[in-house]
């Protein structure tokens, strides 16, 4: 579990790292005005990493939670185990 919570973590800070890029890229070339639909997709699709990152994020939070009350209960078993 705490594999998969690191992998998690890498991933979700390198689709943030790749966003930032993007934004860098969009200031020397603005992107177009069109309206619309096309405006819409473009928007979720060029903040789609942002929105995966931050899912991800979220999933690793669940994760260690979970690790957590694992590790309190194993605590609490092993005090009345002595």
């Amino acid at each position: 579990m705490k594999k998969i919570r690191l992998v998690l973590n890498i991933v979700s800070v390198l689709l943030f790292v790749i966003q930032i890029l993007g934004y860098i890229g969009t200031i020397n070339n603005p992107p177009n005005k069109d309206h619309g639909i096309y405006k819409m997709a473009y928007v979720i699709g060029f903040n789609f990493p942002v929105l995966l990152a931050g899912t991800l994020f979220l999933i690793s939070l669940r994760i260690k939670r979970k690790l957590r009350k694992k590790e309190v209960v194993t605590l609490i078993n092993s005090i009345g185990q002595e």
